[in-house]
């Protein structure tokens, strides 16, 4: 790409049709899509070409599936090649424009994604550490939600890009208590 991106950046996405109807914190999450979507900034009013700076790029898999009571400690694994700051945050779910975000269900929020006491009180609520980007939660409730984190990159203290990730977790009360005749327990890595 040539040229300098505006203040408000250039903002890339990408869409498809359609959004699980089965995902629970969202307001009727099957009536539209899913989207994703990136934003660069500009730098110093330097040209983008030629490229000087690459997104931050996860290399964790985004897909959980937990069973409920345990504790789940998630991290995206993300790194930025010209180790610029990052600086992470739960964000809204988008739909397949990359614009329009879905309203949360009920008991849910940006800032409150998974299931939190509200919800049953013996659950603890998903943390987000911005600057390390893990994520911690334990949660008793049950069922299908979706996620979104913003990774914001920033060099020398000023923001290049953003880039947003959805992980979509499944949190089953179906797991076997015993298995062949064992306790089936989370193992001790």
């Amino acid at each position: 790409l040539s040229g300098v991106p505006p203040l408000s950046g250039w903002r890339f996405w990408w869409g498809e049709c359609c959004r699980s109807a089965l995902v629970t914190n969202l307001v009727n999450p099957g009536s539209n899509g899913f989207g994703i979507r990136t934003t660069m900034y500009p730098y110093n009013g330097q040209n983008m070409y030629p490229c000087y700076d690459s997104s931050p790029q996860f290399y964790e898999k985004p897909s959980v599936i937990s069973c409920t009571g345990l504790e789940v400690d998630y991290n995206h694994l993300t790194y930025d090649t010209e180790m610029d700051s990052l600086h992470y945050e739960f964000s809204s779910p988008f739909d397949i424009d990359g614009i329009t975000t879905f309203p949360f269900a009920s008991g849910y929020s940006i800032t409150s994604p998974l299931p939190g006491p509200l919800q049953d009180p013996a659950n603890i609520p998903a943390s987000l550490n911005p600057a390390t980007g893990a994520m911690n939660f334990q949660s008793f409730t049950g069922g299908y939600f979706a996620v979104v984190v913003k990774v914001s990159s920033f060099k020398c203290g000023v923001k290049v890009a953003e880039v947003f990730r959805e992980i979509n977790l499944v949190l089953t009360p179906n797991c076997p208590t015993i298995l062949n005749g064992q306790p089936n327990t989370s193992p001790n890595l």
